[in-house]
């Protein structure tokens, strides 16, 4: 009996897919700004996941680009880079940029990282200070 055919379902749409160039750029740019690496493949293969480590050893970054005038953070981007920063004893970043921003202005690269983690950074930041510089 032959199968029928049935039409394939057209590929969700993806950030990433709107300028190789952009985001392989955004990647490279994170990378050296960073002191670290871009993983392989783009974090597709199982043992290199997220797209950059930073050169300090603290994030799992996972870059997102677009030229458009604003992006919606996908609550799953969110859990991805979480987990997959959990399993290698990372912080999770969601790495922000908008392409056709002012370079020369405003920086394009925008961080989000887990609020909890950041005021725990800037404590430590903090206790550096000497006692009159200190902000509690």
């Amino acid at each position: 009996m032959k199968k029928e055919h049935t039409p394939r379902k057209p590929r969700p749409y993806s950030i990433a897919n709107d300028d190789k160039k952009e985001w392989k750029e955004q990647e490279e740019r994170l990378a050296e700004r960073s002191g670290g690496f871009v993983q392989p493949a783009s974090g597709a293969l199982p043992t290199a996941k997220g797209d950059v480590k930073d050169g300090h050893g603290v994030l799992l970054i996972e870059a997102k680009s677009t030229d458009k005038k604003s992006l919606s953070i996908k609550r799953d981007w969110i859990i991805k880079i979480w987990h997959e920063a959990k399993k290698v004893q990372k912080t999770p970043c969601l790495s922000i940029c908008f392409n056709s921003i002012n370079k020369k202005q405003i920086d394009p690269d925008w961080a989000c990282v887990p609020f909890g983690w950041l005021m725990t950074l800037l404590d430590e930041l903090d206790a550096c200070r000497p006692i009159e510089k200190r902000t509690t």
